[in-house]
């Protein structure tokens, strides 16, 4: 499932960068209806192949679900939310960085 939300929201930022008004955040285009949508760390992994970036997912990572975070997995979800908000261009002017 966590591949195909991956469309999910492609599609929808492309509608928001397209002009669709449904999807307005921009004051001086009229009513803001929407916020700001952007991409985030994007969490697939295909489990043990390592992505670019080396990342992987083990099965310890994942609760009997198989879908959802065990602790150690959730740690690596923070560090992938860390590491972009600390990265990403457009969190600059909110959140905290080191310096």
């Amino acid at each position: 499932m966590a591949f195909e939300t991956g469309f999910a929201v492609k599609w929808l930022i492309e509608q928001q960068i397209n002009g669709d008004p449904e999807l307005n955040f921009n004051p001086d285009n009229g009513d803001v209806l929407a916020p700001y949508l952007t991409w985030g760390p994007y969490l697939w992994i295909d489990g043990q192949n390592p992505r670019e970036d080396g990342r992987v997912w083990l099965q310890e990572d994942l609760r009997g679900d198989c879908t959802h975070p065990s602790e150690s997995g959730a740690n690596k979800v923070a560090d992938m939310m860390l590491e972009f908000f600390l990265t990403d261009p457009t969190t600059h002017s909110w959140f905290p960085s080191n310096s």
